[in-house]
């Protein structure tokens, strides 16, 4: 989207009037006024705009005519854009501007009988155009950064009041780029002279300088904020540091306020946090972009679940002439700030799920035992416990009988039956297709959490009914939701209530969202549904310097691919244990063999030391 901005060029008449000739006099100064077209003419590129505004007159001065044509001499840009020159006043600013849809304009602005008394009071007069004009031009267009020249004609240089109306612009309608040119004109000789005026907010001082071809008349004040506070309000009850900065936190709000400090810090802004309670009934709540769509759309990592009933917030200025007072802008940093919620224990129940052709599958393991079991009849006669038969009946699970006579046969037999244990339950489910799965109990609704029989605790700050079911606010209104409060039981102190759900797991507690962040342990959760809640977002105005650089510094973050690292994991609840399960039971075989194995090899070790020692004594008693 191509920015527009809008030179404003205020130009004050202090002389009461001219001696001799004006056009003589004039013409021996044009010299001086083609240097100041050709300077203004070459810091206005063509996406720079100009007003032309002329307010009704009876004595026109010839000088405004000269500079007006200077100026689209050596700016041909504008001879295109400007086919007129728009007589109006300060009051039907608005009108003008709307009836012509100009792009371009350059505003002129004659002001009679002034004498430098009358000078002292006229600041006022300039005040109140500057405040028009952003109420005009940059809060129903939303014009992102408004660039402003002011052209002072006067007898003296009054850097006082030019001080004062630069501050006024920035502090009161917070106009960054803004400049004065002042042109002092001399009384005897009608000789101009002219100085270059601008407040630099970020060091708090201001700059009077000649203008020189190399001067630069809208210095970039963005490239350096000199580590100019900047104060973020936070909602009450977010935690801060000894310093003033949010604890470390695993809510989103938390990784919002980090990305803004993060933006902040590359225009060397100090932020500030602070605590402080917010009405959402503020009036000041009005033209504004918010900076959660600004972080929000790169992707899901700031996303709550819920809607933005608010799109409207403010940049607050703050000047004070107390020099003790600091100096600063407010950021107000709103999230989600109130809301209710239930927390129990994680449940999961244990589920038999098995296929349509279990009865088949069934009947063909029946056949197969009862073939089994004949053929063993027929061997009844000759058992050897080593039989390839009877291994295979050990391992299918069918009752076998049988007399192992050495002892590394038993320990084998030993570890033959555990395998037979553990395998065969899970080789028949797998046959059948027989699935245990383990699932989470789900709380998406009042009803579930009511049915389930808790025993409800609240915490007593909440405990009001009224505030939870007003028809008449947008809060929850669901009759579980009401018979759940109704039931619940009220604790001073949310985490005595955490204390019984970690011994009694039919146990919920009910409080704000943020007492439980740092509180849950893994096996608790927060239930789904909401008692009650207030939507909160963050925000920062359209007026604000800030924000297109604010932007940009994001973009540059996300495009660094920061978002995929800050991203938060995606809880996926499956609970479906097969194949941990079948896992385990590889684990177990491996250790069944392994243990065996050693124990039938120390055994073996045992035996043959046993009968090493036997034939000794036999060979001394032979001797003996």
């Amino acid at each position: 989207m191509k920015i527009r901005y809008y030179l404003l060029v205020l130009a004050f008449l202090t002389i009461q009037e001219l001696q001799g000739n004006p056009l003589a006099s004039i013409g021996g100064e044009r010299g001086k006024l083609d240097f100041l077209a050709i300077k203004i003419a070459e810091d206005i590129s063509d996406d720079y705009g100009a007003l032309i505004f002329t307010p009704d007159h009876p004595k026109p001065l010839p000088f405004y005519s000269i500079f007006v044509e200077r100026i689209l001499q050596k700016s041909p840009s504008m001879v295109t854009k400007v086919s007129h020159i728009v007589n109006c006043t300060l009051t039907n600013l608005d009108n003008n501007y709307r009836k012509y849809g100009a792009i371009t304009y350059i505003v002129l602005y004659q002001v009679e009988n002034s004498t430098e008394e009358l000078m002292l009071k006229e600041r006022y007069t300039t005040k109140r155009f500057i405040d028009q004009v952003a109420k005009t031009f940059i809060f129903p267009h939303e014009i992102d950064r408004l660039k402003c020249l002011l052209v002072i004609f006067d007898k003296e240089n009054n850097s006082k009041v030019i001080k004062e109306q630069v501050i006024h612009a920035w502090e009161d309608v917070q106009m960054l780029d803004i400049s004065v040119i002042n042109i002092i004109i001399n009384n005897g000789n009608f000789s101009l002279e002219y100085t270059l005026h601008y407040f630099m907010p970020f060091e708090n001082y201001h700059i009077q300088t000649i203008i020189r071809p190399d001067t630069i008349i809208f210095p970039n004040k963005l490239v350096d904020a000199n580590g100019y506070p900047f104060k973020i309000k936070i909602a009450e009850y977010m935690k801060l540091d000894d310093n003033g900065m949010p604890k470390n936190t695993r809510i989103d709000e938390q990784i919002a306020v980090s990305f803004i400090n993060m933006a902040l810090k590359k225009l060397n802004l100090t932020s500030k946090f602070t605590e402080d309670p917010i009405s959402v009934s503020t009036p000041a709540f009005t033209v504004a972009l918010t900076l959660t769509n600004m972080l929000w759309r790169r992707n899901d990592l700031l996303k709550f679940d819920k809607m933005i009933d608010r799109d409207q917030l403010f940049l607050e200025r703050k000047r004070s002439s107390d020099r003790y007072t600091e100096r600063l802008t407010r950021l107000h940093c709103f999230h989600e700030h109130r809301k209710i919620v239930a927390v129990v224990s994680v449940r999961t129940d244990l589920n038999l799920q098995y296929p349509y052709t279990l009865f088949v599958y069934s009947g063909i393991i029946f056949t197969i035992v009862c073939v089994i079991a004949c053929v063993r009849k027929l061997f009844s006669n000759n058992d050897r416990f080593w039989r390839s038969f009877n291994i295979f009946e050990l391992l299918t699970g069918v009752s076998i009988e049988v007399q192992p006579r050495q002892l590394i046969d038993k320990i084998f037999f030993m570890c033959f039956a555990l395998i037979s244990m553990v395998y065969v339950a899970d080789f028949y489910s797998d046959v059948l297709g027989i699935k245990y799965i383990r699932q989470i109990v789900k709380f998406d609704t009042f009803k579930q959490l009511y049915d389930y029989n808790f025993d409800i605790y609240i915490n007593s700050s909440y405990k009001i009914k009224a505030k939870f079911f007003d028809p008449t606010r947008s809060y929850y209104t669901d009759v579980y939701a009401q018979k759940i409060l109704a039931e619940s039981e009220p604790v001073s102190k949310i985490g005595r209530c955490l204390k019984k759900l970690r011994k009694n797991h039919r146990v919920m507690c009910i409080s704000s969202a943020t007492e439980f962040y740092d509180e849950l342990d893994e096996d608790m959760e927060i239930a789904k549904p909401v008692f009650y809640y207030e939507y909160s977002f963050y925000t920062m105005m359209t007026l604000s310097p800030y924000h297109r650089e604010l932007q940009r510094i994001v973009d540059r973050i996300f495009e660094t691919g920061i978002g995929e690292y800050l991203k938060r994991p995606k809880n996926i609840h499956d609970y479906a244990l097969q194949d941990s399960e079948l896992r385990m039971t590889t684990k177990i075989l491996v250790i069944v063999i392994t243990g065996g194995c050693t124990i039938a090899i120390l055994t073996f070790i045992a035996e043959v030391l046993a009968a090493f020692y036997r034939r000794q004594n036999n060979f001394r008693i032979d001797v003996l």
